[in-house]
């Protein structure tokens, strides 16, 4: 099966969170035999995350430094909350896309 739903290995689907453990899409494991995966031809997507990672690092690192670097441990945790909640619905519709539009391999 050369999709990128299912490992070429077990030939089991790999799920969602298998693609949001990874730190990145040469770096998969699935879950059912533990076989290291990578999808193929992601050069431009891994760009395209890169990017987007950019722009909201950067901008929450700002805020947080210049509003919150004062000892408010509390306030802090509500900001690092609040850029992981922005990043779960990005994290989900790139691995849809993954899923769908790319293969996965073995990974050597």
């Amino acid at each position: 099966m050369a999709d990128g739903i299912h490992c070429p290995s077990c030939g089991k689907d790999i799920g969602f969170m298998a693609l949001i453990k990874a730190p990145w899409t040469t770096r998969i494991t699935c879950p059912h035999c533990r076989e290291r995966l990578k999808y193929l031809d992601v050069r431009n997507f891994n760009i395209i995350l890169v990017a987007i990672s950019i722009l909201i690092g950067l901008p929450a690192g700002w805020f947080f430094v210049e509003f919150v670097y004062d000892d408010r441990i509390y306030f802090s945790f509500l900001i690092l909350l609040a850029v992981l909640i922005i990043w779960l619905p990005i994290e989900l519709v790139l691995g849809r896309y993954l899923r769908a539009n790319k293969q996965l391999a073995k990974r050597e």
